[in-house]
């Protein structure tokens, strides 16, 4: 294996770890970093597990599918990716009837698109929910006591773009649970 692909892949692994373990926020981040070809994913909830929210599909982008996570929405989504299908046609796919979209939040990133992310929120999530998008990373979160997790997430993984994708969705994660994190959760 290449010292590269083994990095990826150690990431990944890293990333899917902590995104896994118990915490205290309905929140995630997708982000890729163009010059070193990482993709990354961090996501928290009040909930048992929020490993179940997203797909990395190596080498092309991420998607998360999350409030109301279904499986089959967010596998429709990684199956256009991997045969190169753009954000808009993947997000077009993925709002069919059949996947409930109103009640999901919906986020897709792509490595080589010069696009920044698309994230989309149905109108039958409850609670406040939104988004924050740059160029090459979103955060998103719903059942939230305000905009302000999102903002401190965003701020916080914008503002240190001198460390590692790793670290940086981390630090978001955390900035999001200091302004508050899920409301269901109460305090922390």
């Amino acid at each position: 294996m290449k010292p590269t692909v083994l990095k990826k892949a150690l990431f990944f692994v890293l990333i899917t770890f902590l995104a896994s373990t118990y915490s205290y926020a309905t929140r995630s981040i997708i982000a890729v970093d163009r010059n070193t070809g990482e993709i990354g994913i961090a996501g928290a909830s009040c909930t048992f597990d929020v490993s179940g929210i997203a797909s990395i599909v190596p080498g092309k982008g991420a998607i998360v599918v999350q409030a109301a996570s279904n499986y089959f929405a967010r596998m429709k989504g990684a199956e256009l990716m991997n045969v190169g299908t753009t954000q808009q046609e993947i997000l077009n796919a993925m709002m069919d009837e059949k996947f409930h979209p109103e009640n999901q939040q919906y986020g897709i990133i792509q490595l080589s698109s010069e696009l920044r992310p698309i994230v989309y929120s149905g109108s039958g999530i409850r609670g406040w929910h939104g988004e924050k998008v740059d160029m090459d990373f979103a955060v998103m979160g719903n059942i939230l006591p305000g905009k302000k997790v999102v903002e401190k997430a965003f701020e916080a993984f914008y503002t240190h773009g001198d460390k590692s994708l790793a670290e940086r969705l981390m630090l978001a994660l955390s900035a999001g649970e200091q302004a508050g994190g899920d409301k269901r959760c109460g305090t922390q």
